[in-house]
C-alpha cells in the first residue's frame, strides 16, 4: 500500500470516529428538544386555561346581570383589561353607586373591547406556540433521524470503505499526477493569454453595471426615467410610515396640457414621447435628493413626493418645475410626414399641490410610533387616498382656470 493509501485509510478511521461523536451529539440534542417540547406543551395548557378565563369573563359581562362580582380574569391579563372589567362589575352590582345608564353602557363597551383584545392576544399566542410546537417536532425528527443515519454511515465506513482505501489511495496518486500536469498546462495558457488583473476588474465592473441597469428597468418608466406608476402606492406607504411627527410631506400632481393636440396635430406620437421624456428630465433636475420621489402615474400625468426642508419649498419647488417645463424647447423632425418636417417641441403642465399636514387624520396618526401606524392600515390607506385625490382635484382647478399654473387650495 502506498503512503497516500495508508494516509487515506487513517483519515477514514478518524472520519468514522467523528461520525460517531456527531451522532451522539445529535441524540443528545434530540433529548434536549424533547424537554423543550414538554415546556411548550405546559405553556399551551396554561394559555388555554387563561383564554378560557377571559372567555368566561366575556360571558359574565355579556350577561349584564352577573351573579357575582369577582373578576375571573387570569393574572396574566393586561392591567387595563382587569381595571375595565372590575369597574364595570362594580358599577353594575354595588347598590351604593348611582350610575347613569349611559355611563354603565360606556363602561360595559370598554370592558367588552378590552376582553376581546385579551381573547385575541391569548389566541394569537396559542397559534404561535402551536407553530413552535410543530417546528420542535420537525427538529426532533431531524435530529433523531440524523443520529441514526450517521451511525449507519459509520458502520458502512467500517465494513466497506476500508477495504478500498489502498486502491483509492493509488487512484488518488495517479489523479494528482494528472492534475499537476493539467494545472501546469493551464498556467502556461494563462501566461500566454496575458490576462491582466485590470482587464478582469473591468469585466467585473461591467457585470455589476449591467445588473444595476436591469434592476432600474424593473422599477422605472422606459421613456421618462421616472418611477413606474405601480411603485407609487407602496413607496408612498413606506414614506408615510417612517415620517417623523413634526415633518411634512408634499404631493404634487402634474397634468400635461393639450396632450391630445400634441399627439394628433403638433408633434405626432413619437414627438410627444420625446416631449414627455424632456418633462421627466426637468422634474429630476429639480427633485435631486435621494428622498425625493417622482412617478409617471399615467399617460400624461406625473406625481412628485418630497419633504420640504423649509416652508417656502412647498410653493417654490412645484413652481420651479412648472416654469422649467414651460421654458422647454427642442427641435424635432417628424419623419412620419411626407415630406418630413421639423417642429419645435414645447409643453406646459397644470399642477395641484397638497401637504400631508392638511389631512385631518394625520394629526392623530403622526403621534403614533412606526409599529402602531403599521397596525392601522385602514387609516393609512385613507391618508393616501385623500392626499392623491386632493392633489388631483387641484390639478383640475389649474387646468380649468387656464392651464400652466399651480394650485395650492381648493
Amino acid at each position: 500500500m502506498t503512503e497516500r493509501g495508508a494516509g487515506f485509510r487513517r483519515s477514514l478511521i478518524r472520519g468514522q470516529l467523528l461520525l460517531g461523536l456527531v451522532a451522539v451529539g445529535l441524540l443528545g440534542g434530540a433529548a434536549w428538544l424533547h424537554q423543550v417540547h414538554q415546556d411548550v406543551l405546559d405553556r399551551q395548557y396554561r394559555l388555554a386555561e387563561d383564554r378560557g378565563r377571559v372567555l368566561e369573563t366575556l360571558n359574565l359581562v355579556l350577561e349584564r346581570t352577573p351573579s357575582r362580582i369577582v373578576n375571573p380574569l387570569p393574572a396574566t391579563a393586561v392591567p387595563e383589561a382587569t381595571r375595565a372589567v372590575d369597574g364595570y362589575l362594580l358599577m353594575l352590582t354595588d347598590p351604593r353607586l348611582r350610575v347613569r345608564t349611559r355611563d354603565l353602557e360606556t363602561a360595559r363597551a370598554a370592558a367588552l373591547d378590552a376582553l376581546r383584545r385579551e381573547a385575541a392576544r391569548f389566541g394569537a399566542e396559542q397559534v404561535q406556540l402551536g407553530m413552535h410546537h410543530e417546528r420542535l417536532n420537525v427538529w426532533s425528527f431531524v435530529l433523531i433521524g440524523g443520529g441514526v443515519l450517521l451511525n449507519g454511515l459509520g458502520v458502512l465506513l467500517h465494513l466497506g470503505l476500508l477495504k478500498r482505501a489502498a486502491r483509492i489511495g493509488e487512484q488518488a496518486e495517479r489523479t494528482l499526477t494528472e492534475t499537476d500536469s493539467t494545472l501546469h498546462d493551464r498556467t502556461s495558457q494563462l501566461v500566454r493569454a496575458n490576462v491582466s488583473k485590470a482587464q478582469l476588474a473591468r469585466e467585473n465592473e461591467f457585470i455589476r453595471e449591467l445588473h444595476k441597469r436591469t434592476e432600474e428597468r424593473a422599477i422605472r418608466d422606459g421613456n421618462t426615467g421616472l418611477l413606474r406608476h405601480d411603485m407609487m402606492l407602496p413607496m408612498l406607504t413606506e414614506r408615510i410610515l417612517g415620517l417623523p411627527e413634526n415633518s411634512n410631506l408634499v404631493v404634487a400632481k402634474l397634468d400635461v396640457d393639450k396632450m391630445k393636440a400634441m399627439n394628433d396635430e403638433l408633434f405626432g406620437h413619437a414627438g410627444t414621447d420625446r416631449m414627455l421624456a424632456l418633462i421627466g428630465q426637468e422634474i429630476q433636475n429639480v427633485l435631486r435628493r435621494t428622498t425625493d420621489l417622482s412617478f409617471r402615474s399615467g399617460g400624461d400625468e406625473f406625481t412628485c413626493v418630497f419633504e420640504p426642508t423649509t416652508p417656502d419649498d412647498v410653493r417654490a419647488l412645484p413652481e420651479l418645475i412648472r416654469a422649467g417645463i414651460a421654458n422647454l424647447r427642442e427641435s424635432y423632425t417628424r419623419h412620419e410626414t411626407d415630406p418630413p418636417r421639423t417642429v419645435t417641441l414645447w409643453g406646459t403642465v397644470s399642477v395641484g399641490v397638497v401637504t400631508l399636514g392638511e389631512i385631518e387624520e394625520w394629526k392623530e396618526f403622526a403621534r403614533l410610533s412606526v409599529h402602531e401606524r403599521a397596525q392601522r392600515m385602514e387609516t393609512l390607506e385613507n391618508l393616501k387616498i385623500k392626499l392623491l385625490a386632493k392633489a388631483d382635484a387641484r390639478a383640475y382647478i389649474s387646468k380649468h382656470e387656464g392651464r400652466n399654473r399651480v394650485t395650492h387650495e381648493g
